[in-house]
């Protein structure tokens, strides 16, 4: 029954549409698609972003498909946008690694590395939780949860410690503590390490 199910769902999310072709169709090709085409090496990542995806698909519930579809269009829509972008090649590239790698967190097609819990007040009540995913691509990934909010994080760089970065949130971590920022205009958090 797990099998059939896992044939389904990647039937559904590669069938009719060329949102999860899985390998790049050159045909009348314009836009960010006239780049891949034309370059071996993003083309081979179109296609590794396919196998993730249809990874992931087997890998969720029938009920999360919908979501799993919606985040590949806009996962399109972002990677077409590089087209006027000053280094176009190099942002689709970082489109498709940053795909392929929501895709392992968020699907749980790899495991975590470790978790970091930041408390965020005296009382200990305000707690960010930080999960990291080492990922086999140059990106490593975290994802943070705060009252029941989840944001994906990606690595960026800083002069030390861990420092994660995603929509409106940001965790740098260093030497057991964390300074959070969690909201466009909120001010950066001073939080300490908690067991």
């Amino acid at each position: 029954m797990h099998r059939i199910r896992v044939l389904v769902a990647t039937a559904a999310l590669m069938a009719g549409t060329q949102a999860f072709a899985v390998a790049p169709d050159c045909r009348g090709t314009a836009g960010v698609q006239a780049l891949v085409c034309a370059d071996a090496e993003l083309a081979q990542e179109e296609e590794e972003v396919a196998f993730t995806l249809s990874r992931a698909g087997a890998n969720t519930s029938d009920g999360l498909l919908p979501a799993l579809e919606a985040g590949q269009r806009a996962w399109k829509a972002s990677r077409e946008a590089c087209v006027s972008d000053t280094e176009p090649w190099a942002c689709v590239r970082e489109r498709n690694l940053r795909r392929m790698a929501e895709l392992e967190v968020r699907y749980r097609l790899i495991d975590p590395v470790g978790t970091g819990r930041f408390a965020c007040d005296s009382a200990g009540k305000d707690v960010v939780t930080v999960t990291y995913f080492s990922t086999a691509l140059p990106l490593d990934v975290a994802i943070a949860s705060r009252d029941g909010s989840t944001v994906l994080l990606f690595q960026a760089s800083s002069a030390s410690g861990s420092r994660y970065v995603g929509p409106g949130v940001e965790v740098w971590a260093h030497q057991g503590d964390a300074r959070v920022r969690w909201g466009l205009s909120a001010d950066d958090l001073s939080c300490r390490g908690v067991d």
